[in-house]
């Protein structure tokens, strides 16, 4: 009878075994169903990770080209103010000369008078 309980025994552990193996083989598929998405998901976050280094590169040439432009902008004000501050600076010297001469007429004509006032 110990035969007996023995064999038992060791069907008991067989059968726990296939069940074990049917088990092992189950997570197995599993694990690879995992890695395979594993995997997917690593090249979706490479391609996220590529794309928003894309993006940050375009933003830094983006903000390089706007201190450019606003720099091309300063200097075209600059350039302007320097232009126009020249014109009223010679519009001031001929209204000047012009008041200069228009009163050493008044004087000249005032000495021909006799210095009469009109």
């Amino acid at each position: 009878t110990s035969d007996h309980a023995l064999v038992g025994y060791v069907d008991h552990l067989g059968g726990a075994m296939r069940a074990l193996s049917g088990e092992v083989r189950g997570i197995e598929a599993r694990q690879v169903a995992l890695d395979r998405r594993l995997a997917e998901f690593g090249g979706l976050l490479q391609g996220f990770q590529e794309e928003q280094s894309a993006r940050g590169g375009a933003l830094d040439r983006g903000l390089k080209l706007r201190g450019q432009e606003e720099a091309e902008l300063q200097n075209c004000i600059r350039a302007f103010l320097e232009d126009w501050t020249r014109r009223i600076e010679q519009g001031y010297q001929k209204h000047d000369r012009w008041l200069y001469d228009l009163s050493s007429q008044v004087s000249a004509l005032a000495v021909c008078s006799g210095g009469r006032s009109p």
